[in-house]
């Protein structure tokens, strides 16, 4: 799955926080330090399945545990139009 930030969210971190604003709705939106590590690598890569892998090498947890949290996140976050899927 490929996601994608949406063109009108802005984030920022704070501390060890990350801040999302959609724009469009005016609603934000915060992550803790595991969550916001999960935006940055879906950011960076676009694909659900390369964040997946990194997250296991970073946190030493199995792919299965890291899917379902990778998952679960860009589920929540597309219905805030935060991130839009591209399904392949």
């Amino acid at each position: 799955m490929k996601v994608t930030v949406s063109p009108n969210v802005i984030f920022q971190e704070l501390d060890e926080k990350l801040v999302l604003l959609n724009l469009e709705t005016e609603e934000y939106y915060g992550l803790d330090a595991v969550g916001g590590r999960m935006w940055k690598l879906l950011e960076t890569h676009s694909d659900s399945e390369l964040a997946t892998h990194q997250l296991c090498e970073m946190y030493n947890v199995s792919f299965d545990r890291a899917n379902a949290d990778i998952r679960s996140l860009i589920s929540k976050l597309s219905e805030a139009k935060l991130l839009n899927v591209v399904v392949e």
